[in-house]
């Protein structure tokens, strides 16, 4: 459960009016969270839907970016046997936090996946959100 959902739930309740936070389903996605099995959900106030689906657009974004990612990470991995080739097929954004700094560099980044072009295009098209998401540090 995020705190974002936690606090939408909060939102919801105020909205109607009730002092405590009542769980709620909307597009499949729960907002707050259950006290007790069998707990009823109400619904959502209507002056928060915007709000609410401006928020799964958000995470469904990120969830289809996560997986893009881990895909593209584990062709690159997937040949690696020792650091230094895990050094060599990460990018650099991902290496500056999860491999030693004191490994130079022997191969172009992504050396495992050079002679497949659709990895490739696939790879490139995904390492900008790759670098966002480390710059954000939310990618782990």
């Amino acid at each position: 459960m995020s705190l974002q959902a936690i606090e939408f739930a909060i939102k919801n309740a105020r909205a109607w009016g009730h002092a405590d936070p009542m769980p709620f389903l909307y597009k499949g996605y729960l907002f707050g969270s259950y006290k007790q099995k069998n707990e009823r959900t109400g619904s959502p106030h209507p002056n928060i839907i915007a709000e609410l689906l401006a928020h799964i657009l958000r995470k469904k974004k990120m969830d289809e970016d996560k997986k893009a990612i881990s895909q593209i990470l584990g062709l690159l991995l997937i040949h690696c046997f020792t650091l230094q080739d895990i050094r060599d097929a990460l990018p650099e954004c991902i290496v500056r936090i999860i491999v030693r700094r004191d490994i130079p560099r022997t191969r172009p980044e992504a050396w495992c996946i050079q002679d497949n072009e659709r990895a490739m295009r696939s790879y490139q098209q995904i390492l900008p959100r790759i670098e966002f998401y480390m710059a954000s540090q939310l990618l782990y």
